[in-house]
């Protein structure tokens, strides 16, 4: 059985990798938090955080290279195997921010067990602030830690401008305050095997977060060719920590701040 994925959970999508040792039996505990951030600007930004605590795995967080990209296939909807494992963490986790208080507690995605706010909490938050959470733990279930990231900071970038042949595409945006974020670009587009022009295909880049990057000119001749309604810019800061607990278990925050700002889900 598969079902849609959180669409916060969606954000670790593409920094998530898995061993390439197929014949060893996963026996690794992951805790995964992410971090999204929604809204109509950064004076209103609200946040609807998800956890999942992952038992036999082999998954693992992988930032992005600075200054790299590469082209992938697009899909709106992600999907999750819900024959993964999951572990109970607590009855519900607490996290702080900004001073406020709110709980994460336990709902169920098929067999998957998830930690967010109760159904239609939007929590408020100013974009660069500390966010703290407490698990618990349980006895047989993901072991108890605290953790903290900084929430990745509000941003703007000048217009994408699509280049001639041969020349790179420049890209700039204002920077963050502190350093240790990464900045991602993502061009999404309907390649020729597209059947109803819809975006299928797109490119992704990640760079140093100072400010001006550049997509090579060997990446943008699908995006150049593609029909011009079907593509769109995403641009998305991101800031991340991951606790190791012990030899087989990890936690890892992940906080994004993306242009355009979507909607909260409900």
């Amino acid at each position: 059985m598969r079902f849609r994925r959180p669409v916060a959970i969606a954000v670790v999508a593409l920094a998530t990798t898995a061993c390439i040792d197929t014949l060893a039996v996963p026996d690794a505990r992951y805790g995964v938090m992410s971090i999204a951030t929604y809204g109509t600007s950064p004076q209103a930004a609200v946040m609807t955080p998800e956890v999942i605590f992952y038992d036999k795995t082999d998954l693992r967080f992988t930032v992005p290279a600075a200054d790299s990209c590469f082209v992938t296939a697009y899909s709106p909807t992600g999907t999750v195997d819900t024959r993964s494992f999951t572990l109970d963490a607590g009855d519900f986790l607490v996290q702080t921010i900004g001073g406020r208080v709110d709980t994460l507690s336990q709902f169920f995605a098929g067999n998957l067990v998830v930690y967010r706010p109760p159904s239609g909490r939007l929590i408020p938050f100013v974009p660069g602030d500390t966010l703290s959470i407490q698990v618990p733990g349980a006895p047989g279930g993901f072991p108890a830690v605290t953790a903290n990231v900084r929430t990745a900071e509000a941003f703007t970038h000048d217009s994408v401008v699509t280049t001639p042949t041969g020349q790179p595409m420049a890209l700039r945006w204002t920077t963050p305050p502190v350093a240790g974020s990464l900045m991602t670009f993502t061009l999404r587009y309907a390649n020729p095997f597209s059947l109803d022009a819809q975006p299928n295909e797109q490119i992704f880049c990640a760079f140093t977060d100072d400010g001006t990057g550049a997509i090579p000119d060997d990446y943008l001749s699908s995006w150049r060719q593609a029909p011009e309604a079907s593509r769109s810019v995403r641009a998305v800061r991101l800031r991340s920590k991951e606790i190791v607990i012990d030899s087989r278990t990890r936690f890892v925050m992940v906080s994004t701040y993306g242009l355009p700002l979507y909607s909260a889900p409900q």
